[in-house]
């Protein structure tokens, strides 16, 4: 089950990200971790790259970008066609019976029967 690493990192995420002082040194330890590799050179820069590699990190990008604007779309459009939840309706109100049309109905059945 795939589901059960996920929810442990995702908790493990939460919990670190819950304190701030652990926040703080996550984040620091992360820009250093950036700063070293960057140093070393095993990341680099867009424009360190070369022409073949910009375009297909760039490409990349923009299939990414893609893929963000579409799920974004799709949520605004289930947000939009999404009917708004119903009031609650007031416990102390009774439920409506019948209207006046089908009490005068059910009375004019009932003495037509009896002639």
């Amino acid at each position: 089950m795939s589901s059960k690493g996920a929810e442990i990192a995702r908790r493990y995420r939460e919990r670190r990200d819950a304190d701030p002082d652990r926040r703080r040194k996550y984040l620091e330890k992360e820009r250093d971790k950036w700063k070293k590799d960057r140093e070393t050179g095993t990341k680099k820069g867009v424009n360190e790259l070369s022409e073949r590699a910009k375009r297909a990190k760039r490409k990349k990008w923009r299939e990414a970008k893609s893929q963000d604007r579409a799920r974004d779309r799709a949520s605004a459009l289930l947000q939009s066609e999404t009917p708004p939840d119903s009031p609650a309706a007031p416990e102390n109100q009774p439920e409506p019976g019948l209207s006046r049309q089908q009490r005068l109905g059910a009375s004019a059945r009932r003495r037509s029967k009896r002639n």
